[in-house]
């Protein structure tokens, strides 16, 4: 019996040994209290707004959230990959769009518009939807800039034949050829980016804001090893929601 003592002293040493590490792994998933989320660059007021958003969210949460500006693509890839969080701010259903490691938080915490801009009056009179933006092209002899790469924007104008297009790489390069009557309309998106821009760059050119095309939910992604905090995040989006943070943060921001 006595020969079984240092055996028995070993097996339980490894047990608890091994017990030991799997605590200290669960503590690694669940005392996560910062992340780090990416978002697309170039994208100044909407990053503003998501960057106070989450601020507030940290003061009721106790998880800081930080903003990391990243060119479109690699932002997906790299939150993906697990180089960094999360995403700050994409459509739902991410996950299913070849993004497996995403976990969507399912609070939304802004709604991106895509707005028409114009400044000519008969163009501004005729256009209040998708359709008659489209119609009004061909009947006034405009064109209608968009930015590069909205995938949004180019569903919206799939039946708009192509000598009426004008793709651009930001809104300054629709608004300036605007503001000399060299261009109809601009259909941008995030509408708050581009309503900044014109606010703080063209106040006095005469372009204005002419209809919303569309409004479409965003979400806050987090990588799966962070699932676990989802439901802590979601209370907090909630609250805000329903006390009004976050229209005050936007008001705020446009």
């Amino acid at each position: 019996m006595k020969k079984m003592v240092p055996f028995i002293v070993i097996i339980l040493g490894f047990f608890l040994l091994i017990e030991s590490r799997s605590q200290a792994a669960d503590l690694k998933t669940t005392v996560v209290t910062e992340l780090d989320l990416t978002t697309p660059t170039e994208e100044g007021a909407l990053t503003l707004y998501l960057k106070e958003v989450f601020k507030e969210l940290g003061s009721r949460t106790g998880i800081k959230i930080t903003i990391s500006e990243l060119p479109k693509k690699r932002a997906l890839i790299a939150a993906d990959s697990g180089q960094f969080d999360g995403m700050a701010a994409r459509i739902k259903g991410m996950e299913n769009l070849g993004l497996p490691n995403m976990r969507m938080v399912g609070i939304s915490h802004f709604t991106v518009k895509h707005v028409v801009f114009a400044k000519r009056q008969d163009i501004r009179e005729y256009v209040s939807d998708t359709q008659s933006l489209i119609d009004g092209a061909i009947r006034l002899k405009y064109r209608v800039a968009f930015l590069r790469g909205s995938k949004k924007a180019l569903l919206l104008l799939s039946t708009l034949p192509e000598e009426y297009r004008l793709i651009v790489n930001k809104p300054e390069d629709a608004f300036l050829p605007m503001q000399g009557d060299r261009l109809g309309a601009f259909l941008g998106g995030p509408g708050i980016v581009s309503k900044s821009i014109l606010k703080e760059k063209f106040s006095e050119s005469g372009i204005s804001e002419v209809a919303v095309l569309s409004e479409t939910e965003l979400f806050p992604y987090l990588h799966t090893r962070h699932a676990h905090l989802i439901p802590k995040i979601e209370e907090g989006l909630r609250a805000m929601r329903e006390d009004g943070s976050l229209a005050k943060i936007q008001k705020s921001i446009e």
